[in-house]
């Protein structure tokens, strides 16, 4: 038996480029949220509904949010769910006119997360 099996715990093979990647990008997410969040509660407080592509951004970066924080626990649904929030944010900035370099560059962003994922996937539990 390995201490691994023993603890339930995985190993910090996390490697810096991942560790700093996924602290990067959560930060990103972060950002993202609350940018979103103070958007949508100054269209509520001037009387406003909120649109269908804002609620969809706002639901789309709490999953990715909590995707991230399955990668840094070694849960592998956790990169199943970034990608099904960022396909969701996608569909939600393709609605509401977002800039084609904000919409590459999120892409860029997954694929980069996903390359730097896939030497460790090995690691992750199912």
């Amino acid at each position: 038996m390995t201490a691994e099996s023993k603890s339930g715990v995985q190993p910090a093979g996390r490697g810096v480029v991942l560790t700093i990647w996924l602290v990067l990008y959560s930060a990103a997410v972060l950002v993202g949220l609350v940018a979103a969040l103070v958007v949508a509660s100054k269209d509520l407080d001037h009387g406003q509904n909120l649109t269908i592509p804002m609620v969809l951004g706002i639901i789309a970066l709490v999953s990715e949010a909590i995707a991230l924080a399955a990668l840094w626990l070694w849960q592998r649904w956790g990169a199943a769910l970034v990608a099904i929030a960022v396909g969701v944010w996608l569909l939600a900035a393709a609605m509401s006119g977002v800039a084609g370099l904000v919409i590459s560059a999120r892409i860029v962003a997954v694929c980069a997360l996903l390359f730097v994922l896939a030497p460790r996937w090995e690691k992750f539990r199912s």
